[in-house]
């Protein structure tokens, strides 16, 4: 959908969003938008039909929740899964994560059943940038914290492990 950011964005959308949730596709709607800091947009996403909306731009992880609609469906946003590999050099901004969503074909239509994450941190050495998991390389115990204690452990990942993502949904 390209670069969004006014309410009229949505409004342009709506039809779309709407038609690909009543042909049930095998793939319900699912956004990626550079939103920044609107919240609210994500979520009026999700009251247009989305089941997912995955957000970026300010180069940060922002927080993810389960949106409730008002005809009581539920979408999932995350709001910015940050920078995924960068120059910078701010640990804000060389914490990111593998997020990995669950999604299940109901009658209902496609729903998220469940996400993991595994915490990343992007590190540079003899001049070569690379994107590790914190978990398996003994990364940046900071990053790990900064990034733990935004999304919690209930979802967490241990990047050994076999993946399951239905854990149910935060």
């Amino acid at each position: 959908l390209g670069p969004l950011g006014k309410p009229a964005d949505v409004k342009r959308q709506k039809p779309y969003l709407k038609a690909g949730a009543k042909a049930k596709a095998d793939l319900d709607v699912s956004i990626g938008a550079r939103m920044g800091e609107v919240f609210a947009l994500a979520k009026r996403f999700v009251e247009a039909g989305a089941t997912l909306v995955l957000g970026s731009h300010p180069h940060v992880l922002q927080p993810w929740e389960k949106v409730k609609t008002a005809d009581g469906r539920e979408g999932f946003v995350i709001y910015s899964l940050g920078n995924f590999v960068s120059g910078q050099a701010q640990l804000a901004r060389r914490s990111t994560m593998l997020l990995y969503v669950g999604l299940t074909k109901t009658t209902a239509g496609v729903v998220v059943n469940g996400v993991r994450y595994v915490p990343l941190v992007m590190n540079t050495r003899d001049g070569v940038r690379a994107v590790e998991a914190i978990d398996r390389a003994g990364g940046s115990v900071d990053s790990r914290r900064m990034t733990v204690n935004m999304f919690g452990t209930a979802n967490l990942q241990d990047p050994a492990a076999p993946l399951e993502t239905s854990p149910g949904c935060p």
